[in-house]
């Protein structure tokens, strides 16, 4: 199956409503901010780069880049970045 820019944005999606919906159930105050610390831990790459797809639509590569300049990237950091170099 090809992954298309479509595929990472409904991953996105799908995993944020996941977390929103756990902060709403566990009675959070601020579920948005709840549902996005929980979304930074558990997110995998693919739902990464759907975050960036969706919420930086202009230049999600070099948003990306700027976020994570100056860390030690892990392996799924470098994923990250392969994904989103190839879209």
């Amino acid at each position: 199956m090809k992954k298309t820019k479509e595929y990472y944005k409904e991953k996105y999606n799908k995993k944020w409503e996941e977390c929103y919906l756990e902060a709403v159930k566990s009675g959070s105050d601020d579920p948005g901010y709840d549902a996005s610390i929980a979304f930074d831990e558990i997110a995998n790459a693919d739902e990464i780069v759907g975050y960036y797809l969706v919420n930086y639509t202009e230049n999600p590569l070099d948003n990306w880049l700027d976020n994570t300049k100056g860390i030690k990237l892990n392996e799924q950091d470098k994923e990250v970045t392969s994904i989103l170099e190839k879209l």
